[in-house]
């Protein structure tokens, strides 16, 4: 074989293991119909802090302090009621 068709053969062959090393690493697909063909190739999702529970406190008559449900809020009901932002 001559010099030029190995070098391409070598070339091809680089570009195809290059080719299977990041269809190896790259993230499972995504399953919706609305996602990006794109979506995998961004950050990965944001995930809220681990101790925001979304509720906030308020009295209730019957019960007393308790927590209901409110987005950006953390309640802790120990010792009194009380409410925090996430």
């Amino acid at each position: 074989m001559n010099r030029p068709i190995r070098l391409v053969v070598r070339l091809a062959a680089l570009v195809a293991a290059i080719a299977v090393l990041q269809l190896l690493a790259a993230p499972p697909p995504a399953v919706s119909p609305y996602a990006s063909a794109l979506s995998s190739l961004g950050p990965s999702a944001a995930v809220a802090a681990p101790g925001c529970n979304n509720k906030t406190c308020e009295k209730d008559p019957r019960k007393g302090p308790t927590c209901f449900k409110a987005i950006g809020a953390n309640c802790s009901v120990s010792g009194g009621c009380t409410s925090t932002t996430c």
